[in-house]
């Protein structure tokens, strides 16, 4: 038997998660950024399980959007009830609210009918350039009359931008919130306006994605059961540590996330051209 104590063999320790405690580490932390970015918590969500796990990206998204969906009902409730700003239920928001809702809704049914037929290289490339121009706005690069020429028409801008946000759910596995927030706040909410406001159609429009993959075999129902609890325990943290960020703060943080993800994705655009150069 080998003595521990008096080998002079340089002992090393290795923590080694299991796939379980890998989940619940990263719902925790996807969780806690949905809470504080609005249902954007996906995009690290979805990065991290299919680095970490190393999963298929498509065995992903459905158990991306079932937590991120978690976590967006959970912000909503503190949101509702620690609210920090008073949101007025006024018609037009309630009109807005509504469009959102169905086209992000219209949105997913279309990602997921055609998600085998529609060219996922072409879709992350389009992704790619709404992030970064999003992304680039937030953070003052951009001239201001752009953004204002969008949303001229504030109805219309909440539907495209919803259905954009619809198609993306099923079939890249991005949260909602990602093309919501920036546009609520662009056509004129304050910050927990356009926050909340997604969140409302992120939960409902994320959890029908959801839905729609368990339908199909595609989630697993082992994995919901390791992310439900840190779900609903990081998801406060977030809404809490968004409480206490200033507007410009908050804008160029949303910024800079949305390039990260332009970023990554097309790292993965990239990877994905390679293995098919490598295959032929």
């Amino acid at each position: 038997m080998k003595n521990f104590l008096t080998s002079t063999t340089p002992q090393t320790y290795q923590f080694n998660f299991s796939d379980k405690n890998k989940l619940k580490i990263i719902s925790f932390f996807a969780s806690g950024l949905g809470g504080f970015f609005g249902a954007a918590g996906a995009l690290c969500f979805n990065w991290l399980v299919q680095w970490w796990l190393e999963r298929d990206m498509k065995r992903v998204n459905g158990l991306a959007l079932f937590t991120i969906s978690l976590s967006v009902a959970t912000s909503i409730v503190i949101r509702i009830f620690l609210p920090i700003q008073i949101i007025h239920a006024d018609w037009r928001k309630i009109n807005i609210l509504i469009i959102s809702i169905a086209c992000g809704i219209l949105g997913v049914v279309f990602g997921k009918l055609y998600e085998k037929k529609l060219k996922e290289k072409h879709l992350r490339q389009l992704f790619v350039g709404i992030l970064l121009f999003v992304g680039f706005k937030l953070l003052g690069f951009l001239p201001g009359q752009l953004f204002s020429y969008i949303s001229m028409d504030a109805w219309t801008t909440t539907a495209v931008w919803s259905l954009i946000a619809g198609i993306s759910s099923p079939l890249l596995g991005m949260g909602v919130g990602v093309f919501l927030v920036p546009a609520f706040i662009g056509i004129g909410f304050s910050p927990d306006e356009g926050i909340l406001m997604s969140l409302i159609t992120s939960v409902i429009v994320m959890l029908f994605g959801a839905w729609l993959f368990h339908k199909a075999g595609r989630l697993n129902t082992q994995d919901m059961r390791y992310v439900w609890l840190p779900t609903i325990v990081g998801a406060p943290l977030g809404v809490w540590l968004s409480y206490q960020v200033s507007l410009i703060y908050f804008q160029n943080l949303f910024g800079i996330l949305l390039i990260v993800g332009a970023g990554k994705m097309f790292y993965d655009i990239a990877r994905f051209q390679n293995v098919i150069v490598q295959k032929v």
